[in-house]
């Protein structure tokens, strides 16, 4: 599962930076996401991380995947620039800009500011205005992808990165996100698995790999499950389940088909059908317009490929 996570965030991080890879964003707090990134870019290093998150600190809508990357980015040249061996400060806090403050944010507002700080060999002066060039880069094996794709999500999530550096002491990069209005800022509680309901659950996907791996993850979180090879299927079984009083409570369909009907031309079918159905898009690429819009398509929900059970869970949890 690790080495499949490298791999999908490295796919993730160049799809991002050639295609603009837009966020599919949702009301997320900030913590687990520095977490993830902490323990990902750390993991094996010397290096240690000294986290300071704000009690109060605002929920964001953002799309976590991205920022866990950005995080990431910038903690593994962190790690680098102080040889594998020192501390990596962490904080984050609310901060309200008052318009005409910022520049670079002239209408102000609310926003969740997270500072990434180290004690390492910092940045030449002369490099502090490439370092989010594409392709620049002082390392020898480095692409030069990864504070270009960094800043390019962070102006997708309509925030701002910054940096500031001092030779031999290190070097401080600022991100802020705009938060969510105060009113709506309480995450929802995933429901427990003992209150949630077990359903009915169809499966589409063309890759037989992916069907058997669902079947067996609906099976352990309780869930009764068929599987399809493409739309044209899907649709025909959904429509007999419900001529037989056996209906599926929710629909996960694979957004493109080699050779077949792919979930976009499914979804609308299955809603000709039945108006309320209950449909999941599931693609392993979130730079396609349809999964970043999934809900004007008709979808109730995404969830990327390939699955993680939390992931799949909480999506099942929320539509049941």
């Amino acid at each position: 599962e690790r080495a499949l996570s490298t791999s999908v965030n490295l796919t993730s991080q160049l799809l991002t930076f050639a295609k603009g890879g837009r966020p599919v964003k949702k009301l997320i707090r900030l913590q687990p996401a520095i977490d993830t990134a902490v323990n990902f870019a750390l993991s094996g290093s010397s290096t240690d991380c000294d986290v300071d998150i704000a009690s109060d600190l605002w929920s964001i809508e953002a799309d976590e995947g991205q920022l866990v990357q950005v995080i990431q980015n910038i903690i593994m040249n962190a790690n680098e620039a102080m040889a594998g061996n020192g501390t990596v400060k962490i904080s984050a806090e609310n901060m309200k800009i008052e318009r005409g403050v910022n520049a670079s944010m002239p209408n102000g507002g609310h926003y969740v500011r997270l500072d990434i700080h180290d004690f390492g060999i910092g940045i030449p002066e002369q490099n502090l205005g490439r370092i989010f060039d594409p392709y620049f880069t002082t390392k020898q094996r480095g692409s030069g992808l990864g504070l270009a794709t960094s800043f390019s999500i962070i102006r997708n999530h309509g925030g701002l990165i910054e940096v500031r550096s001092e030779q031999n002491k290190g070097s401080t990069f600022s991100i802020y996100l705009p938060a969510k209005d105060q009113a709506r800022t309480a995450v929802e509680k995933t429901i427990s698995d003992s209150s949630a309901k077990k359903g009915r659950i169809l499966v589409m996907d063309d890759e037989e790999l992916i069907r058997d791996v669902a079947k067996n993850m609906m099976a352990a979180l309780g869930h009764e499950s068929e599987c399809v090879e493409n739309g044209e299927e899907a649709i025909k079984m959904f429509r007999h389940a419900r001529e037989t009083e056996t209906p599926f409570d929710v629909v996960i369909l694979d957004l493109t088909v080699k050779g077949g009907m792919g979930g976009e031309e499914t979804v609308r079918r299955l809603r000709e059908i039945d108006p309320d159905v209950k449909t999941i898009v599931s693609s392993g690429y979130s730079d396609d317009s349809i999964i970043a819009d999934y809900q004007s398509h008709g979808f109730s929900a995404y969830l990327k490929k390939p699955y993680a059970m939390e992931s799949l869970r909480t999506i099942l949890n929320s539509l049941l």
